[in-house]
């Protein structure tokens, strides 16, 4: 019965793990930031009918839940 060889590697996250976690934390920062843009805009803006004036208030209140 012939077995095949079996290379073990390293099993890890590798030595840029914490580059890679700083990028992604600077991009929730920026999401965060424009979320927050959104949320200052959409509460200035004129809504010219209850349907959208409902949609907006809608719309921050869940941008409001995300951060």
């Amino acid at each position: 019965m012939m077995v095949p060889d079996l290379v073990v590697g390293e099993i890890g996250f590798g030595n840029n793990f914490a580059d890679n976690t700083a990028s992604l934390e600077a991009q929730l920062r920026e999401l965060i930031r424009s979320n927050n843009r959104l949320i200052r805009v959409l509460k200035r803006c004129v809504k010219p009918s209850n349907e959208v004036a409902d949609e907006a208030s809608d719309a921050i209140e869940e941008a409001a839940a995300i951060r």
